[in-house]
């Protein structure tokens, strides 16, 4: 079986470091999409907006099945290497 994913990226993954007091749990969402086996699957996680993950529990397992907690930094473009944040800033990696 195979599973057709967009691809989310961590700050340091996108070259950016520790842009955020909460970095470990920033993620970026990009048009990166592909297919991949379902088997390469290892866990669920969750995406809320800055506003939801402070109303969470701030990177912390969730209470609905342990999944790991993050927020939506902003969006990220792989192939250019521009980052914009959720507050609109553009960051060019």
């Amino acid at each position: 079986m195979v599973v057709k994913v967009r691809w989310f990226y961590h700050p340091q993954e996108a070259g950016r470091g520790k842009m955020h007091r909460e970095a470990k749990h920033a993620l970026y969402q990009s048009s990166h999409e592909d297919e991949n086996d379902v088997q390469t699957i290892s866990h669920k996680c969750q995406v809320l907006s800055w506003e939801e993950y402070e109303r969470a529990c701030c990177g912390r397992k969730s209470r609905d099945g342990g999944q790991e907690v993050f927020y939506l930094a902003g969006t990220y473009d792989p192939g250019s290497g521009q980052m914009v944040t959720a507050q609109g800033l553009s960051i060019f990696c």
